[in-house]
């Protein structure tokens, strides 16, 4: 997190401070205390390229929420939005009871989360003088030229106004901007994608079985990263993060070292050439302890030490948009368990869906069930073909859905 140290400075930062610390008092962020706060109105209207008196007080307020989720997720940024109220809306009290609450749940003496509130609004203050709201990039970097920065600013506030939509249309008030990350939180989504899942015998032994995962699906990417983690809550937190593609979890597994590395040679990446259609492999490699940590610094809940990262770069002749990319991985399991499933790794229109367990280790004692949670797109269960399931989709599905499949012994 980025610090300055505003003491005895004025100028537009050092208002930005004073008006943020007022508006963290009493019961928090409020559209009436919004009202006050001239210099924070006048900065988002710059940022959202309108006049200074053209955004209502909602819109200001849904850009600053914004902003107060992309402070991330460390213990200065969820002190910081605590301190405005923010998950405090039925009852917010006062801030006095807030940073008591916060304190008590960290530990920690309430003077060190006021340090930890004014370290967030610095940060804060220093991202809406010095950064524009989508890149990140600061006036003096010079990156941007004109026509750049207006479309970005057009960008930033047609989200803005999905937002405040949103929260009008259904009432979820502050939560629209988590909304709006849970649809775009950095993971590219997946178009006219088509996803298979093989189950076959396991080279482990007969206690085990492979699954065999293959996605072909279109887009514009400069690279695919995947997250090996040892339990499903850390695979879901990783996945939810968007800073992966695809996550799995090890189990059972005493030598993580090896199983990566058996994971990173299996894995392969593919982008076809848009203009002969040739294919393009590529291999993965991990990425080095250091750059893991640096990654997952924002995502405060999860052990580094527990995470394993692998990825490809893509070359600059395979992210144009609309490129056909091809991800095949596999992943040994035990048969303890009599269950399976696939869920979507991020935002997905999927146009197939193909469960294949002809392979399956003693297919011919077994009794196969498949459950599809796609939401409205399939609400019972599909029907077998042989002992291949397959789902005709074409629509859109999020991040969670997808398909179990369970079995037990023959009758």
């Amino acid at each position: 997190m980025h610090t300055t140290n505003t003491k005895g400075k004025g100028g537009v930062h050092g208002d930005l401070i004073n008006e943020l610390k007022s508006l963290r008092k009493g019961g928090g962020l409020t559209s009436w205390k919004l009202n006050q706060a001239a210099r924070i109105r006048s900065i988002i209207a710059n940022r959202i390229g309108v006049d200074t008196d053209s955004p209502s007080l909602g819109h200001v307020r849904t850009y600053l929420l914004q902003e107060f989720t992309n402070l991330g997720e460390s213990v200065e940024a969820r002190a910081t939005r605590n301190a405005f109220a923010i998950g405090w809306e039925h009852d917010p009290q006062n801030l006095v009871k807030r940073r008591a609450a916060f304190s008590k749940r960290l530990g920690r003496h309430p003077d060190t989360i006021e340090a930890y509130e004014n370290e967030g609004i610095e940060e804060l203050a220093f991202r809406l003088v010095s950064h524009d709201p989508v890149t990140g990039l600061s006036p003096k970097d010079g990156s941007i030229a004109t026509v750049d920065g207006r479309q970005i600013r057009m960008a930033q506030a047609a989200l803005n106004m999905v937002g405040q939509g949103l929260a009008d249309m259904y009432g979820l008030g502050p939560q629209a901007p988590e909304i709006l990350k849970s649809l775009g939180h950095g993971a590219a989504p997946y178009l006219d994608a088509s996803v298979e899942c093989v189950f076959l015998s396991s080279p482990k032994g007969p206690d085990w079985y492979t699954i065999k995962f293959r996605y072909r699906f279109k887009g514009k990417r400069n690279s695919y990263r995947v997250g090996l983690v040892t339990n499903s809550h850390d695979c879901e937190i990783l996945m939810a993060s968007g800073l992966v593609d695809d996550a799995f979890t090890l189990i059972d597994n005493p030598n993580i070292d090896n199983e990566v590395l058996r994971i990173t040679s299996d894995s392969h990446f593919i982008f076809y050439d848009q203009a002969t259609g040739s294919p393009h492999p590529l291999k993965f490699s991990e990425i080095t302890a250091a750059a893991r940590r640096e990654l997952l610094s924002i995502i405060w809940q999860i052990d580094p030490d527990r995470c394993r990262i692998i990825e490809v770069a893509i070359p600059e002749n395979g992210q144009r948009s609309g490129t056909l990319y091809e991800y095949r991985d596999s992943l040994d399991v035990t048969l303890d368990v009599p269950f399976a499933y696939w869920y979507a790794p991020g935002l997905m229109y999927l146009n197939t869906l193909t469960i294949d367990v002809t392979q399956f280790p003693s297919r011919d004692k077994l009794e196969f069930y498949i459950q599809p949670f796609l939401g409205p797109i399939m609400p019972g269960g599909m029907e077998p073909n042989s002992d291949t399931y397959s789902l005709t989709a074409n629509s859109w599905i999020m991040q969670g859905h997808g398909v179990a499949v369970a079995w037990k012994q023959a009758a």
